[in-house]
């Protein structure tokens, strides 16, 4: 007798789909990993470029785009303090329910 018995072929198509299955969903956890990755440089560049912007006692944008992500910038803390005076500052950098804070004085001497 030659060939396979039907039970071996259904062997072999369940094994060959859960590998299958396997396989995509580690693709698709490695998409949301570099996707997440992307999303943490965007904050972090930005609360510290609006953090820069905020040290030349200017105001910062309120959002820009970065690799496709819409990223929102908000400031507490006044980034015009009196002259030889500091304020704290905290810059806020948010996409969805992602958010990354950094906090610095900002001073005129």
């Amino acid at each position: 007798m030659k060939g396979f018995t039907i039970i071996e072929v259904l062997v072999a198509i369940l094994i060959t789909a859960i590998a299958i299955v396997g396989y995509a969903m580690l693709l698709t956890s490695f998409g949301i990993f570099n996707r997440d990755k992307a999303l943490l440089s965007c904050l972090t560049q930005g609360a510290s470029s609006a953090m820069e912007v905020c040290r030349d006692r200017r105001n910062p944008l309120a959002n820009f785009s970065c690799r496709g992500f819409n990223i929102n910038i908000s400031v507490r803390g006044s980034c015009q303090p009196a002259t030889n005076q500091c304020n704290s500052v905290t810059v806020t950098a948010q996409h969805g329910n992602k958010r990354y804070d950094l906090t610095d004085m900002v001073c005129n001497f």
